[in-house]
């Protein structure tokens, strides 16, 4: 019942809202604000911080056609969601996963560096969902009614029990 309803959340989003969207990469390093034992990481609950509301973007399963990055510790997947129009803030979603016994880093300041020609619409934002799991939200403003990508890098930290590893994936997100 709960993914159910899930999918109906999604769907209308996806449906109701003119919600649109819109590589390979990693140079690894240690430290980057994590102790390594694990004990600095609250538990992932998935709940907001008090008096505020979750974004719905955080839990909306990813479109088909994700964009896959690679690392030796982590994953990237990322998409830009559907009805992106030409002149409107669109948003692509980017999705990382650590692997192994690695975890997303929740004291590193994660960041999107968007290449030339990408123009954000505000910050980039990353929320940890998950121990491993966590959720960039790119708004970006689409140029032109032709295909186009939304390119930059994803500034990222996974961290195991013994290290940290600070990462860079290069995400060349798709704009049909």
């Amino acid at each position: 019942m709960r993914r159910q309803v899930r999918v109906l959340i999604a769907g209308g989003l996806l449906a109701g809202a003119a919600l649109g969207a819109g590589g390979a990469g990693g140079a690894g390093g240690a430290g980057a604000g994590c102790k390594g034992d694990g004990a600095h990481q609250p538990p992932a609950t998935g709940a907001p911080p008090a008096g505020a509301a979750r974004d719905p973007l955080l839990d909306l399963a990813l479109p088909a056609g994700a964009a896959r990055v690679e690392g030796t510790n982590y994953r990237v997947d990322a998409v830009a969601l559907p009805g992106c129009t030409a002149g409107a803030t669109c948003t692509a979603l980017a999705e990382l996963t650590a692997l192994a016994d690695f975890k997303v880093n929740r004291e590193y300041p994660f960041k999107f560096v968007p290449a030339p020609g990408t123009t954000l619409d505000g910050k980039a934002t990353f929320a940890p969902t998950g121990v491993h799991t966590g959720r960039l939200v790119i708004k970006f403003k689409r140029p032109a009614a032709a295909a186009t990508t939304v390119d930059g890098a994803f500034k990222l930290s996974v961290c195991s029990a013994d290290r940290c590893d600070v990462e860079t994936a290069q995400l060349a997100i798709a704009v049909p």
